[in-house]
């Protein structure tokens, strides 16, 4: 029997690092199209042990559920701390 695995954190779970990958996934999504953001730029979580632990797909869908979209999140959080989350993502490349 498979040991179960730990729920997935969401968003306010979730480390600086971990939201702003989650971020340039999404930025990808929306200026690139979805499939050519999963297939060739896959969430890549950098913290979270379980995150780190997800196959690229389920990644790249965990990202768009917590954020929802790339414009969804930047009217959440503002455009100012999404700059920053991207920058940190950019570093973090």
């Amino acid at each position: 029997m498979a040991t179960p695995r730990p729920p997935l954190p969401g968003w306010a779970d979730m480390s600086d690092r971990d939201r702003a990958a989650a971020v340039l996934h999404m930025w990808k999504r929306a200026y690139e199209g979805t499939g050519h953001a999963v297939e060739f730029y896959p969430c890549r979580y950098v913290d979270d042990p379980v995150l780190q632990g997800l196959d690229p797909l389920a990644a790249c869908d965990h990202a768009a559920a917590v954020t929802g979209s790339y414009e969804g999140v930047q009217h959440r959080l503002g455009v100012g701390e999404v700059d920053r989350l991207y920058n940190l993502a950019l570093a973090d490349a």
